[in-house]
């Protein structure tokens, strides 16, 4: 189903250091073609489509035309937790009830996964293309297309309930869990929380990776960064609008931006700016498309993009 869509306008108005500077930025709602106003991940494919998991399903969007995919689209179900894209193009989601696969024709459905599942919510794709899924309650799974291989406390991991997965250029996992952070080099897991380390929050919802290689970790109560060697951490006091940080995303300048509890922050390493949009608060995704135009997943009030 292909939908005309009316861009909603905005202008964004936020202060940094002495100067005062508007954006305009566009506001996409079920009145525009998506799905669901509460979108929950996103992700973009190689053409540039921007696919967002809603509470309703998933909706691509081409820059011009919506396409709207629900359960009788083959959707195992429509409650999107997470989504990503392999180098097959292979769309991955998960969902409240399991994981499906879109290879751009064909839908494959795995519901159980040996009891694993259902609710996923991270999922990352390492360079061997292996998946792995994040899980509210049973740790994380890899998936190579045939086999399947679990980890949980047991094994080393910080905490069961995965809220986020990264990858690092030397092919290491970096897990957020509820408990702490971990990483899996090779077989070997090593845990990071605040007791052993600077990170300022045992509750971790999202991870990043910058171009130098340090992690940023965004939790309850601010966001940690680690280089390998050293932490340092952020919170209001420093220039997040909320400590809550529940999405991070890096663009090609290296500038950091946050979704918060409280609109979106963005940080160039010296430099805080506050990015107010009306009363739009919780942003719960980010995303940085081939133009370097950020698109913004919120909880209620559908997804924003700020361009370039």
């Amino acid at each position: 189903m292909k939908t005309k869509f009316l861009m909603l306008l905005i202008i964004i108005t936020y202060s940094c250091k002495n100067e005062t500077v508007s954006l305009k930025s566009t506001v996409y709602t079920e009145n525009n073609g998506l799905l669901d106003n509460n979108v929950s991940s996103i992700a973009i494919d190689s053409l540039n489509n921007k696919w967002f998991g809603t509470r309703s399903g998933v909706s691509r969007f081409d820059g011009q035309n919506w396409m709207n995919y629900s359960l009788n689209s083959s959707l195992i179900d429509t409650y999107l937790l997470s989504i990503a894209i392999d180098k097959k193009g292979n769309k991955w989601f998960g969902t409240y009830f399991g994981v499906t696969k879109f290879d751009g024709t064909n839908w494959t459905q795995y519901s159980d996964f040996d009891g694993f599942l259902p609710l996923v919510l991270s999922i990352a794709i390492d360079k061997q293309g292996n998946k792995w899924f994040g899980s509210m309650h049973n740790g994380i799974m890899m998936f190579d297309d045939i086999h399947k291989f679990y980890y949980s406390i047991s094994d080393g991991l910080a905490g069961d309930r995965v809220n986020s997965i990264a990858i690092d250029s030397v092919n290491n996992k970096w897990v957020g869990t509820s408990n702490g952070v971990s990483e899996l080099e090779g077989t070997n897991w090593k845990t990071y929380n605040t007791l052993n380390s600077g990170l300022v929050c045992n509750n971790v919802y999202c991870i990043a990776i910058d171009r130098d290689g340090s992690k940023w970790f965004g939790t309850e109560k601010g966001v940690s960064k680690f280089n390998g060697t050293s932490w340092t951490s952020y919170t209001m006091k420093e220039g997040l609008s909320n400590n809550t940080v529940y999405a991070i995303a890096i663009d090609k300048q290296g500038n950091k931006w946050f979704g918060t509890e409280n609109g979106i922050s963005e940080f160039d390493g010296k430099n805080w700016t506050q990015h107010p949009i009306n009363n739009i608060r919780m942003i719960q995704s980010i995303a940085i498309d081939g133009q370097n135009n950020k698109w913004f997943g919120t909880e209620s009030y559908g997804v924003i993009e700020i361009k370039e």
